[in-house]
């Protein structure tokens, strides 16, 4: 009846145990249950053509042990839903969604993993790019329930949904490019890349939030072909979002040419900074000046006072206050974003140089006035 096909006899198996079934019960509830099943998962399991012939009985072992599951466990539920908008493999166990209690979560998994849902990975072989931490457990789905997830989700319209809380929740962890937890979010950038791309993202700030963090992350491991990539999907967004003259705008058009600076790409990054120095010398000092401030407001409230698009926003405005030749403004705002970038990314990284630098050529300007 199942095919011969291991995982939806192991699937069975659980069902039957953790339920005492006789077998002559379990084959009655699978019947009742198949034609549902297939309809419903039917279409995402039709364009697996590897998987030919075997789609039935995984479609509806698959979903009698999750409606189980579902049932006696929401958090397993929910990891499952969250695990289907990411990659299948290489996810970390501090990705998951948290819960206060310890035996929870251990339950959560345990049953999961009874199902042959996931299976646990060992972390020390390492994932694509880079070892996991060796106290870090992580696991795989299998790509069989990782499809009928999907398709559950999508059936019953929580596919946006759980993209979304995915979405927040690797916002919430992703931190940029912070060198003394580089081994933990390693492991989370190819999820991250993952959900970033999917078309389901339609909250253009929340892309827009994670393309920041891919940005910086991929800019600490000097990958510059991805920085660049993620530099110039940000620019896009913000300019379809903010405006080409937002300041908000003219601090991505400025990463997009550090991105093409670090490529080699000089002729291009010139070009960029030019097209930025022009429309920041377009816009009205006075007009400028506050948006600069409500910006920079905005992004310590919500980003926080050392986070880098703070600081970018920092020493925007420092540069702002110096071409005003209102020097001493310009002075504390400089300082200020220049211990923040030396602490957060060290004094050899280019952010820090470029602000002591503006720093430096404002104060020989103060000395020949």
């Amino acid at each position: 009846m199942l095919t011969f096909l291991a995982l939806a006899i192991v699937q069975a198996i659980a069902f039957i145990n953790t339920n005492s079934l006789s077998l002559s019960e379990y084959i009655h509830i699978f019947r009742e249950n198949e034609k549902y099943a297939t309809d419903l998962l039917n279409k995402e399991f039709q364009d697996q053509s590897r998987y030919q012939g075997t789609s039935n009985a995984v479609a509806t072992t698959w979903y009698i042990s999750f409606e189980q599951i579902r049932k006696r466990n929401k958090l397993a539920a929910a990891h499952l839903s969250f695990m289907a908008c990411i990659v299948n493999s290489n996810i970390p166990a501090s990705m998951l969604i948290p819960s206060p209690s310890e035996i929870e979560q251990i339950e959560a998994i345990g049953m999961l993993t009874a199902y042959a849902f996931i299976a646990e990975l060992d972390t020390q072989r390492g994932g694509q790019l880079g070892r996991m931490q060796s106290s870090e457990k992580a696991f795989k789905v299998h790509p069989l329930v990782h499809l009928a997830m999907r398709g559950w989700l999508k059936a019953r319209n929580q596919w946006a949904t759980w993209v979304e809380k995915t979405s927040l929740r690797l916002v919430d962890i992703i931190p940029y490019g912070d060198t003394d937890t580089r081994e933990t979010w390693t492991a989370y950038l190819p999820h991250v890349l993952h959900i970033v791309d999917l078309i389901e993202i339609y909250e253009v700030k929340g892309k827009m939030l994670l393309l920041g963090r891919i940005e910086q992350c991929v800019y600490t491991l000097g990958r510059y072909k991805a920085m660049e990539w993620a530099s110039q999907e940000f620019l896009a967004l913000s300019e379809k979002m903010l405006g080409k003259e937002h300041p908000e705008t003219l601090v991505s058009m400025n990463e997009v040419a550090l991105a093409l600076s670090n490529r080699g790409k000089y002729a291009e990054a010139e070009k960029m900074h030019q097209e930025t120095l022009a429309l920041k010398e377009k816009g009205k000092y006075t007009e400028a000046e506050k948006m600069h401030q409500e910006t920079l407001a905005l992004k310590e409230k919500v980003l926080g006072k050392e986070h880098p698009g703070t600081l970018e926003s920092l020493h925007l405005l420092a540069y702002l206050l110096q071409k005003q030749k209102r020097y001493v403004e310009a002075s504390i705002l400089y300082m200020r974003a220049y211990k923040s970038y030396e602490h957060t990314f060290g004094p050899q990284d280019s952010r820090t140089i470029s602000c002591l630098n503006n720093y430096a050529a404002m104060q020989r300007d103060v000395e020949q006035q």
